[in-house]
C-alpha cells in the first residue's frame, strides 16, 4: 500500500464567503426532505390501502389448470417454476439449466482511498489534510486510474477485455401459467456454478486456469494489475408464490382503487396471508428508511444554512467548537421539528379522520388526568411573604372583645 499526504489552507473571508454560497444549498436540501417526507406518506398510506384491499378480495388458485372465472381477478398461485430452455453462456460455452446464469469479471485494480482532516488555527484559518492511500483490489467496474491525484506510478488499464453478463430464459413455467423474464428478475437466490473447462481460448486472453470456482487469467499465486477472475452463479429452479392479476396464461398488474398495483413473486410455498404480511412489512421498513432519509437531508441542509454562525465563531478555535455543538444539536431539534410536522399534516391531509381521531384520544386522555387530579388548572400560589416586599400585607384581626366586668 502507498500512501501520501497533502496539505492546504483556506482563509477565513474566503471560508465565510464559500459558506453564504452553500446556504442556498441547504434551503435546496431541507425543501427536498419536505418534499420527500409528504410524498413518502403519501406513497406508504396508498400501499398500505392496495395491500388491504388486495388481501380481502385475492383468490386462491391452482397452476395446474387455471380456471376461466379466475380471469381478470387478483389469484394466487404457488408451485416450482422450471425453464422453457437452457441457457448457455456463448463464449465460454458454460450451460445452465435454471433460470438465470450470470458471468460475474473482476479485474485486479489500483483503488484511491482519499481520508481528509480539518484543524482550524487562530483567526478563522482552516488546515486541511488529505491522505490519500492506493491499494490493489478485485473491483467489478473499471477505475479510471487517470483521475487519481498520483497516477503516473498507479495505473490501471483503460478497458475490460471482458464485461459481466447475465442470461435470463425468455419464459419459464408454473403449470398452465406461463411467467415472462421481468416477473423471474424478482428472484433474489442464486448459487455458484462451478465450471472445469478450460478450453475456451479468449483472442488476447489464451485459456483460462481453473481456480476453485474462478477461471483465472494471470498469476495464480501472486495477481497483477490487469489480472482477471470469472465466477458464474446460477438461479435454479425453484418453488415461488406468485399474486397477481391473471390474464390469458401470465401474471399481470392489478389496479386497485388507491392507484397502486400489485404483482408480487415471493420465494418458497406462502399462502396469502404470508405474502401480504411479508409486503406490509417491505412498506414499514421502506417508510421508516425513507423518514430516516428526509430527517437526516433536512438535518444536514440546517446545518449548511448555519454554517456561516460557525465559521464567524472561528476567529477562536475553541468558541468555534462549542459554537459548532450547539449549531448541530439545534440541526438536529430543527429537523425533528420540521420533520414531525411535515409528517403530521401529510397524515391531516391523507387520513384526516384518523389524524383528528388521535388528536382527540390525546385531549380525552389529558382530560381524565386532570380530572383525576394529576394536572391541575392552576398551581397553588406560594404564600406571601411576612414582611418585606412589594406586596401590602393584610390588616390584622380586630382584638377580642373584653371580658366583663
Amino acid at each position: 500500500m502507498a500512501r501520501y499526504t497533502q496539505r492546504s489552507s483556506t482563509g477565513w473571508v474566503a471560508r465565510l464567503k464559500g459558506s453564504f454560497s452553500g446556504m442556498l444549498t441547504g434551503l435546496a436540501m431541507i425543501l427536498g426532505a419536505v418534499w420527500l417526507l409528504f410524498w413518502n406518506e403519501g406513497r406508504a398510506v396508498r400501499q398500505y390501502e392496495a395491500l388491504n384491499e388486495g388481501q380481502s378480495s385475492v383468490m386462491a388458485i391452482s397452476a395446474v389448470q387455471l380456471p376461466s372465472n379466475a380471469q381478470g381477478k387478483l389469484v394466487h398461485l404457488s408451485g416450482r417454476v422450471v425453464s422453457a430452455a437452457p441457457l448457455v453462456d456463448m463464449q465460454f460455452e458454460v450451460r445452465s439449466d435454471g433460470l438465470r446464469l450470470r458471468r460475474v469479471v473482476e479485474m485486479y485494480q489500483w483503488v484511491e482511498i482519499e481520508d481528509s482532516d480539518y484543524r482550524t488555527e487562530s483567526g478563522g484559518r482552516r488546515v486541511k489534510t488529505v491522505t490519500y492511500d492506493y491499494e490493489r483490489e478485485w473491483r467489478k467496474s473499471l477505475i479510471n486510474s487517470g483521475e487519481f491525484r498520483h497516477s503516473d506510478s498507479h495505473q490501471n488499464p483503460t478497458t475490460m477485455p471482458l464485461n459481466g453478463k447475465t442470461h435470463t430464459v425468455a419464459s419459464a413455467t408454473m403449470g398452465s401459467l406461463t411467467i415472462g423474464p421481468d416477473l423471474l428478475e424478482e428472484i433474489d437466490s442464486q448459487q455458484p456454478l462451478r465450471v472445469n473447462q478450460t478450453s475456451v481460448n479468449i483472442p488476447g486472453l489464451g485459456e483460462p486456469q481453473v481456480y476453485g470456482d474462478y477461471l483465472y487469467y494471470g498469476n495464480l499465486d501472486s495477481p497483477d494489475v490487469g489480472d482477471l477472475r470469472i465466477r458464474f452463479y446460477e438461479t435454479p429452479e425453484q418453488n415461488i408464490t406468485l399474486i397477481g392479476k391473471l390474464s390469458g396464461t401470465q401474471l399481470t398488474e392489478f389496479p386497485t382503487q388507491s392507484g397502486n398495483t400489485l404483482l408480487m413473486l415471493r420465494e418458497g410455498l406462502l399462502d396469502p396471508e404470508e405474502v401480504f404480511g411479508k409486503a406490509h412489512d417491505d412498506n414499514n421498513t421502506l417508510t421508516w428508511g425513507l423518514r430516516i432519509t428526509g430527517f437526516m437531508l433536512m438535518m444536514f441542509g440546517f446545518r449548511m444554512t448555519l454554517k456561516p454562525l460557525r465559521i464567524l465563531a472561528d476567529v477562536v478555535p475553541i468558541v468555534g467548537r462549542i459554537a459548532g455543538l450547539a449549531i448541530n444539536l439545534g440541526a438536529g431539534l430543527l429537523a425533528i421539528a420540521v420533520a414531525a410536522l411535515t409528517i403530521g399534516i401529510s397524515w391531516l391531509l391523507l387520513r384526516p379522520l384518523l389524524a383528528v381521531g388521535l388528536l382527540l384520544v390525546g385531549a380525552g386522555a389529558l382530560f381524565m388526568l386532570q380530572k383525576l387530579g394529576v394536572i391541575r388548572d392552576q398551581p397553588e400560589q406560594s404564600p406571601e411573604p411576612e414582611h418585606g416586599g412589594n406586596h401590602r400585607s393584610k390588616p390584622p384581626p380586630p382584638p377580642p372583645p373584653p371580658p366583663p366586668a
